[in-house]
């Protein structure tokens, strides 16, 4: 293990990340030590290249009829039909403390029922740029700034 390696363990530092992160870019001496400083987090392909952002575009708030239908829409495609059984069992145990069970009982049977829960996206949701990619835009890019398509 190296002494890098183990002064990033100890738990003084561990609890006081943030705040010496950041001075330590401030004053230069995160290159000096070496350290990993993440900048651009999300990335969208422009001109034939990927840009990077320099502040996270999120998409705006949704209707909650939208967002269990996108939830249930997961759920299905990705196998996890089971869950099904957990979620009516909660909603049975603590139905006096959750209220608004209907639309999730109703996904729940046509889950159960081998109905296909297509997603819906709302007009907000349609596009938004920097954020809504076309996959034909990242091959492009992907193709100009790596050789591979």
């Amino acid at each position: 293990m190296t002494w890098k390696s183990k002064l990033m363990k100890a738990r003084l530092l561990q609890r006081y990340k943030k705040p010496l992160k950041s001075a330590f870019r401030c004053t230069g001496l995160d290159r000096l030590l070496g350290l990993n400083v993440v900048s651009l987090m999300d990335y969208y392909p422009a001109e034939g290249a990927f840009k990077g952002l320099l502040n996270r575009v999120t998409f705006p708030m949704g209707t909650n009829p939208n967002f269990l239908r996108s939830l249930f829409h997961v759920v299905q495609e990705s196998g996890n039909a089971d869950m099904v059984e957990v979620v009516e069992d909660t909603i049975r145990r603590h139905k006096d403390r959750i209220p608004g069970t209907r639309l999730v009982q109703d996904y729940c049977s046509q889950i159960k029922a081998g109905v296909t829960i297509e997603p819906q996206f709302e007009e907000a949701h349609k596009f938004l740029p920097c954020a809504t990619l076309r996959r034909d835009d990242v091959r492009n890019a992907l193709a100009s700034t790596s050789g591979l398509a």
